[in-house]
């Protein structure tokens, strides 16, 4: 059982993989010297985004300004990394006090259709559009088709109704384009990939808009990194890689399952997906991420991870105390159900010798959320080390953007 800020992981059907982290020490040093290299060169940095209380002032201060125009839905325009994040805080923590929010990430007609009439209520909406780079090819094609319609409802006041996330560099053609139409800006770190921005503007923004506690958001991350910092290859996030590193490396392990017992986190698997699979997949290595949710995939996927190849590790995320209560009319809990279930699924998986860990959080506020956050970006960010492989780029993505860019004929 390893603690940190707000989590625990309970390792003990880990096997082989508990064994060998001592022979693995070496490693981990290096990995965590290279790491503290990243951070205290300013090269990567999700590592004190935690810190930045300005940003979520002004963020807050920005969102009630909002909120007291009458504004009643937020439209966030963004892919991948610069609306996931979002997404799952919204999803885990929304308690609807905010404005209406609405995601448009595929440019899917029959998605966007419904936002191109003029009747749709523009004056209480507002548009958020993400993109760290400004050249999102699906971004800026559902952001273009409704400014169109916004300017034409709006008029003279439609540019008080975007708002943009971008990197404020000379070159950046979302930067261009808001200086020149006077949309609101706020920063993309430029240090900071997509993948893991949801502690910037990025996820914050959305959230503040939708009347969440940001700040706890950024506390619970905050004492987490304090931890690593502190505490070195000994952290919670490390050792956690270091477990991922062997079941991968000796036992064949190719395949990372995230399985949340709370449908609150039922996003979340689809951030880590993302963060996992973009950050890890490079040169022929990684570890492919599967999303599952408990109890829904005991009925779905479960006899594929018990009774199926051996080349896969499960992490559950458990709640120790929900929210709400409910019983069935004979006295029977329902979140006494939902940890059984788990615990009876952990048990059947180690009894055919199929690696599983635990991590656990207290009850899922804006902290514990932080927390998780900070603590698998901190995970990848160890693994990619281990590997040897750069965790921050993605060549395979842009492969798949530059033949799409050909193909309708905007570019090589």
């Amino acid at each position: 059982m390893i603690s940190s800020s707000h989590v625990t992981y309970d390792d003990a059907n880990m096997g082989k993989a508990n064994e060998g982290t001592s022979e693995i020490s070496d490693k981990l040093k290096k990995a965590h010297e290279r790491i503290e290299t990243l951070r205290n060169d300013g090269a990567q940095g999700f590592f004190d985004l935690p810190f930045d209380g300005k940003i979520a002032k002004e963020l807050e201060r920005m969102a009630k300004e909002i909120r007291g125009r009458g504004i009643k839905t937020s439209i966030v325009i963004g892919i991948g990394g610069s609306n996931l994040g979002a997404k799952t805080i919204l999803r885990a923590l929304d308690e609807g006090k905010g404005a209406e929010t609405i995601f448009l990430d595929n440019p899917d007609p029959e998605s966007v259709f419904p936002f191109l009439s003029p009747s749709f209520d523009w004056k209480k909406t507002i548009l958020l559009v993400i993109s760290k780079s400004g050249r999102t090819l699906e971004t800026t094609a559902i952001f273009d088709a409704l400014w169109k319609v916004l300017k034409k409802t709006l008029g003279s006041t439609a540019n008080e109704h975007v708002f943009i996330i971008t990197e404020l560099v000379s070159g950046n053609p979302l930067f261009e384009r808001a200086k020149q139409e006077s949309f609101q800006v706020f920063p993309h770190p430029t240090n900071t990939g997509g993948r893991f921005s949801v502690l910037s503007a990025v996820g914050l923004f959305p959230a503040a808009l939708a009347g969440l506690n940001i700040r706890g958001l950024l506390n619970g991350a905050k004492e987490m990194e304090e931890a690593r910092r502190k505490e070195g290859i000994k952290h919670l996030a490390v050792q956690f890689a270091a477990r991922q590193y062997i079941a991968l490396i000796q036992g064949k392990k190719s395949i990372h399952v995230l399985m949340p017992y709370a449908d609150r986190l039922s996003q979340f698997v689809f951030w880590f997906c993302q963060l996992w699979a973009e950050s890890l997949g490079k040169n022929g290595r990684g570890q492919t991420p599967l999303p599952a949710i408990g109890t829904v995939d005991q009925h779905a996927q479960i006899q594929l991870f018990i009774d199926g190849p051996g080349d896969k590790v499960v992490t559950f995320i458990a709640v120790e105390k929900m929210m709400k209560q409910v019983k069935t009319p004979s006295g029977l809990n329902f979140a006494k159900i939902m940890d059984a279930s788990r615990q009876g699924t952990a048990h059947a998986l180690t009894a055919q010798g199929k690696l599983n860990g635990t991590l656990t959080i207290p009850s899922l506020t804006p902290e514990s959320l932080g927390a998780l956050f900070q603590f698998f970006m901190l995970a990848t960010a160890y693994l990619g080390e281990l590997l040897e492989i750069n965790v921050y780029d993605q060549p395979g993505v842009e492969a798949g953007k530059k033949e799409t860019m050909r193909l309708l004929g905007l570019g090589s």
